[in-house]
């Protein structure tokens, strides 16, 4: 046995001599052969599916919960209060903790950080393994879209790498808000038309309804109310006043007066709303504005200055984001040549954070081969 063992490695080195000598003493060949190699590698890259970064294999499961850009940060509390009765007495779960406002404080350096929002809330479940994280997963979606109709929810397993959120993401970018918005529904559209895609979303696209009013400074000035005036009196009612503060052990709370809510988002009643004027008597408002709804903003995201609104969507198991990319190409091109001068499409998410880690590789690639 020892004479078998000592013997092993000598035939493994002779065949390795053999070789390495054979193949300097047909250089030409070797390097022929070498470079075509690399020539077929390089071919068939194009074959071979490109993923950014897998997901993590940690037990934790996001939850984020989008409402209305124009909701209040109770009506977001009320949506939290409703999941997370849903994931009391859970056997898969762990324990978890939801920020109502805002997103997770960064646990885990690749975090993707949400900004503070009113509209928005994000849970992070921590569950008893990989596979009860996936067991959850597959529950609570679909549960999710049939109690919550209205709120866009995305379940997401930790990032490995640079946080990218969404894994299939196309910037819309120009000039008018408005005609931003058009563009991102066509381009919408045409990503919701392939099966591999779900959930397609906005990071923002919905206008709300304001009441604005719309104050005749010739008339007020004839009636000798100001600007300040006006304003503190809508406030008053709109806003309300501070008419005194309790005390509740080292805190003061204010105690706010203002009109109930129907006094409040009534049209009717804010034009009969009376207006103070320096004769110590009363006008109604509507001798001095007019009052109307109107359609503003609440959040509108910029990029280089420029309104830029960005459709995501998840994909279904097993599709990579680049394979996508690659397949709407030719629809997306079509789309963004018709498009005025100032307005763009752009690919961002894993695909955009993809191509900036290959150029950065690809830049030292030259030093590499002059140092061979």
């Amino acid at each position: 046995m020892k004479h078998t063992a000592e013997a092993e490695p000598g035939r493994i080195m002779q065949g390795f001599r053999r070789a390495l000598t054979g193949a300097m003493r047909a250089k030409w060949l070797t390097i022929g052969v070498t470079l075509a190699a690399l020539a077929c590698s390089i071919f068939g890259l194009r074959f071979v599916p490109q993923q950014f970064f897998p997901a993590s294999d940690r037990p934790e499961l996001l939850v984020d919960l989008k409402l209305s850009e124009a909701s209040s940060i109770y009506a977001t509390e009320k949506v939290v209060a409703t999941f997370e009765e849903l994931l009391k007495g859970d056997p898969d779960i762990d324990h978890w903790t939801t920020y109502v406002g805002q997103g997770a404080v960064r646990f885990y350096l690749p975090l993707d950080v949400q900004l503070a929002n009113n509209f928005f809330a994000q849970s992070v479940i921590v569950t008893k393994s990989l596979e009860a994280r996936e067991r959850l997963r597959s529950r609570i979606e679909p549960v999710l879209i049939e109690k919550f109709p209205g709120v866009v929810s995305r379940l997401s397993a930790l990032e490995l790498g640079p946080p990218v959120g969404w894994p299939l993401q196309y910037r819309v970018s120009g000039p008018e808000p408005a005609r931003v918005r058009e563009i991102a529904y066509k381009l919408s559209d045409i990503i919701a038309n392939d099966p591999r895609t779900e959930k397609i979303s906005f990071d923002w696209i919905e206008p709300q309804r304001t009441l604005r009013v719309r104050v005749d400074q010739d008339q007020a000035r004839l009636l000798g109310v100001s600007s300040q005036v006006l304003a503190q009196s809508l406030s008053a009612v709109v806003s309300g006043i501070n008419v005194t503060k309790l005390r509740d052990g080292i805190y003061l709370i204010d105690v706010v007066a203002r009109a109930d809510e129907q006094e409040r988002i009534s049209p009717d009643a804010l034009r009969t709303l009376q207006i103070p004027i320096p004769n110590g008597g009363t006008v109604p408002l509507l001798q001095l504005a007019t009052v109307e709804y109107s359609q503003d903003w609440p959040l509108i995201w910029r990029r280089d200055r420029d309104p830029t609104l960005t459709v995501q969507s998840d994909l279904i198991a097993g599709v990579l984001p680049a394979t996508l990319v690659d397949s709407l190409h030719t629809k997306v091109a079509a789309l963004n040549a018709e498009l005025p001068v100032g307005y763009g499409i752009v690919p961002g998410g894993s695909v955009e954070e993809g191509a900036k880690s290959t150029s950065s590789v690809a830049a030292v690639v030259p030093a590499a081969f002059s140092s061979c």
